[in-house]
């Protein structure tokens, strides 16, 4: 039975190799000497089954456009006479007049060649023909356009007053034929404002500092005592501390052997020029280092020192409230891009700007050293247990995601200040909350604010105004892969406060819903989640315990995830332990990102409460959280390709993709010393 398009395509794939084509009796003796050595039959039969295959999945490529970015790395995709897998795919998509093409690149063609390239076939005019003929795909058409553009070439070789008409004519010809399949985006000179396509820089001049000028010297010193070298200048431009990121150059690799053969005048220039090697000692104590070259520093200034360092993500493009906090005037924010042709450069980048970062944040405490990470700070989002008592409790609420609060607000282009929208979703929970009398599960009555309130109310707003959801949610649990819970380092303490929360309160019957007959049996039961609350010994809830609740509406991560999935839903009854066990899902993974040391300075930087957090919820609410992971959440599914999927298969996916791609990825980057 075909199952889906995989199936069928194996199926004819496997129809064409059969015993009576030449390729089965290659297949059967590949098989047999696929381990010596000394036969290369495999590789034929590999481009053999691959234009097999190539014929079959042609068949189902029917598209109505198709368009390749920067199509001068692929030109041979273009080049219609090569006899293998690719001429198939290629000629039958790109000889198709119904599918529509689109090349798109800055530089189709090698705009200038030297004589030598043009001795080695790499003639820039040459290229631009093969451009031009396979954009016309028409005989006649490139005939014209030859003739054309050859008398237009000739005639101006031959300026004369009298050719001026023959000129503009041939230019005409050229221009018309071109046009028709040619069309450049920058056409600025019909624009009111010239510079259309920049944007000005906030500072036009690269401040050149005696540090700049040093680093040069230094590596310069170096260079000169080195035969065939030419000036190190360029890279001193492109990159601080040069032979610190200089792997794999010439220059780098032509010192290491003079060093080896024992050249001690190179030692002694290497030991004298400490301006082109990293500061050591000063990184390691989380120090300023001046940056000798002007191009980082500059880019530093743009990214970091404008605030960038207190961002812990880029703020969204289409926020649903206004900024407040560490983002505020930050609406603009973007990535930057940076072009080099050097492959020092993102290196070097890489290594600096982290070091800079980790710097303005966890550096700040003096005790910390860069090669020793025991003295960064804890985490602070942790699952605690003493004496079977559930003492992080409150941290569980950035874990849940209330249905009820979820529910509450809906994100809208609506633009309001964050203290407005606190307020106005403050009031209207106050109206759900008192309707839930907690008389009876107070047991520490002198102990006041009693900051696990926070969950507990939630658990007890679902359980009262989502009992319906959470009968449709609770035998659906063992549909969930809890691989991802049972692998974390806390899993013992985190089971043991999953059970508190999931089962013996949110699930929990009341005695009401018991049968009749165990009813009539039992006689009359206490309420289970009265008498795990009272075990808890719970003091009095908060007085702001709504304005909490509004914050964790907006800003906590299982809310806001519960929202997002059950948005992509879109009213459909099925998958909703998807979302919420999803939800729950995401939101640990921001536990973890919350807890990485530098994300955690930066939160305490801006601290509003006592508690983490809290103070988690009031930056994350601050950077309009629901609206980044909105967007992030879009861009994992345009991304890879999710649209088209089916929907409960997309809801696992998304969750999977935002679960793991939360945070940065780091590598380790070497940057080479001398001592």
């Amino acid at each position: 039975m075909i199952k889906n398009i995989r199936d069928e395509i194996a199926l004819k794939f496997n129809n064409l190799i059969n015993d009576k084509d030449p390729i089965y009796a290659q297949l059967s003796y590949v098989c047999e000497e696929r381990f010596d050595n000394a036969n290369n039959s495999y590789r034929r039969l590999i481009g053999g089954l691959r234009k097999i295959l190539a014929s079959v999945c042609v068949e189902y490529l029917n598209p109505d456009l198709i368009i390749m970015d920067e199509f001068q790395r692929f030109k041979y995709l273009l080049d219609l006479d090569d006899d293998s897998d690719v001429k198939l795919i290629t000629e039958s998509l790109f000889t198709n007049d119904k599918i529509k093409i689109l090349l798109l690149s800055a530089t189709p063609y090698k705009m200038y060649t030297l004589q030598s390239d043009d001795e080695q076939g790499e003639s820039h005019f040459e290229e631009f023909k093969f451009i031009v003929d396979f954009l016309l795909n028409d005989k006649k058409k490139m005939k014209v356009f030859l003739a054309a553009w050859d008398e237009y070439s000739t005639s101006l070789l031959n300026l004369e007053e009298k050719n001026w008409n023959l000129i503009k004519e041939e230019k005409v010809k050229v221009e018309l034929l071109l046009r028709s399949v040619i069309a450049r985006t920058e056409r600025i000179t019909v624009s009111d404002d010239k510079n259309t396509m920049l944007r000005s820089s906030a500072s036009d001049i690269l401040w050149i500092k005696p540090a700049d000028i040093k680093c040069f010297i230094s590596a310069d010193s170096i260079a000169v005592k080195l035969k065939d070298v030419n000036s190190p200048i360029e890279y001193c431009k492109s990159s601080p501390f040069p032979f610190s990121f200089m792997e794999g150059y010439q220059l780098q690799k032509m010192t290491q052997r003079e060093i080896a053969r024992g050249n001690n005048e190179i030692k002694i220039s290497l030991k004298k020029s400490i301006d082109s090697f990293l500061p050591i000692e000063k990184i390691n104590n989380y120090e300023a280092i001046d940056s000798p070259n002007a191009k980082l520093t500059y880019l530093l200034d743009d990214v970091l020192y404008n605030g960038g360092s207190d961002l812990l993500w880029v703020p969204p493009s289409l926020p649903y409230y206004f900024f407040d906090g560490s983002y505020s005037g930050k609406e603009n924010f973007s990535k930057t891009l940076v072009f080099s042709s050097w492959i020092m450069v993102p290196k070097m980048i890489a290594a600096l700007s982290s070091y800079e970062y980790e710097r303005l944040t966890i550096g700040e405490n003096s005790k910390n050293k860069y090669f020793e990470s025991t003295t960064h700070p804890k985490d602070k989002l942790r699952f605690g247990r003493k004496d079977d008592t559930l003492t992080t409790l409150p941290q569980y609420a950035l874990l849940y995601p209330c249905i009820t609060l979820s529910e509450i607000w809906k994100p809208n282009s609506k633009m309001q200040s964050l203290p407005e929208l606190i307020a106005e979703l403050t009031a209207k929970i106050k109206s759900f909350l008192i309707q839930i009398d907690t008389r009876d599960f107070v047991r520490e009555t002198t102990k006041k604010d009693d900051e696990r309130w926070a969950l507990v109310y939630m658990l007890l707003l679902d359980r009262k105004h989502k009992k319906e959801k959470l009968n449709q949610l609770k035998p659906l649990e063992n549909d969930i892969d809890w691989g991802w819970f049972n692998s974390d380092e806390e899993n013992s303490v985190a089971s043991f406060y999953y059970e508190k929360v999931f089962y013996d309160i949110l699930f929990a019957n009341n005695p009401k819903d018991l049968p009749a007959p165990l009813l009539a049996y039992y006689g009359k039961q206490e309420d289970p989640v009265k008498l795990v609350l009272q075990k808890l010994r719970l003091g009095q809830p908060p007085a702001d315990i709504a304005t909490q609740l509004a914050y964790l509406t907006v800003a906590s991560p299982a809310i806001c995830s519960q929202r997002l999935l059950t948005a992509y839903k879109s009213g459909i009854k099925d998958y909703e332990s998807i979302c919420f066990y999803g939800a729950f899902k995401i939101a640990d993974s921001f536990r973890k990102f919350f807890n990485k040391p530098e994300n955690t300075t930066v939160v305490e930087k801006f601290s509003e409460f006592d508690s983490y957090w809290k103070n988690v919820l009031s930056y994350s609410a601050q950077g309009n959280f629901q609206s980044m992971l909105d967007e992030f959440a879009y861009a994992m599914i345009d991304h890879n390709g999710l649209w088209d999927y089916p929907l409960g298969e997309k809801l696992s996916k998304l969750v999977e993709l935002i679960s793991k791609n939360i945070g940065l990825r780091t590598v380790t980057v070497t940057g080479h010393t001398y001592v």
